[in-house]
């Protein structure tokens, strides 16, 4: 029998989270490291930023490479409002085929829950009410941070997956052509009060 109530949970029982790879200035090099997606790397909105890529030149380790099905996210924010804090994107397009990592100053996300779908759980993750969450566990003052304990302690709600992937094909066609990060944003929020409203509360 197929499940049409969704279900409630929490980030850490759906998803086993890993630290980014630590790095000093003089790992970084101009374009012949590996891509490394970095602070610079994430709008406020959870859009991704092309231009703050930066390239590790480091040692690390097989596991510390990020698959496609993963999602990273921001667990620093050196910004007086902190408004990165929590922004997740899933690995760019560009990057398909090819080894990317993620800095210490992100989280990665891989799922082990089959009832979620990876896409919507990155929209989810950068929709208001998830991302002020996040807010509320942010420690420090000056370098905001939170810790993988406590964002395994987010509580999710999610529809059954094919209502998640019914959502997906909605916010790409909305969100497709999208030149601004405030069309974005709002874009994430429209689609899920039209298709998961009742998920979410």
């Amino acid at each position: 029998m197929i499940d049409m109530t969704g279900f409630q949970t929490t980030l850490g029982e759906i998803s086993s989270l890993r630290r980014g790879v630590s790095y000093t200035g003089a790992d970084l090099c101009e374009s012949d490291g590996t891509p490394m997606i970095n602070l610079k790397s994430f709008a406020k909105s959870g859009e991704y930023r092309p231009e703050g890529i930066k390239f590790n030149n480091g040692s690390f380790k097989d596991r510390d490479l990020i698959k496609p099905d993963e999602i990273i996210l921001a667990n620093t924010d050196l910004t007086k409002e902190g408004d990165i804090l929590g922004a997740a994107v899933m690995t760019p397009s560009e990057f398909n085929g090819k080894d990317v990592i993620g800095s210490h100053h992100t989280t990665i996300l891989t799922l082990i829950d089959d009832r979620v779908v990876p896409l919507f759980l990155n929209f989810l993750l950068n929709t208001d009410k998830v991302r002020l969450e996040i807010k509320r566990y942010r420690r420090g003052a000056t370098v905001k941070g939170i810790t993988s304990g406590d964002l395994k302690r987010l509580v999710l709600r999610f529809p059954p997956a094919e209502e998640q992937r019914r959502t997906i094909d909605v916010l790409k066609k909305m969100l497709k052509g999208v030149e601004s990060a405030q069309r974005l944003k709002e874009g994430y929020e429209l689609a899920f009060r039209s298709f998961s409203q009742t998920n979410l509360e």
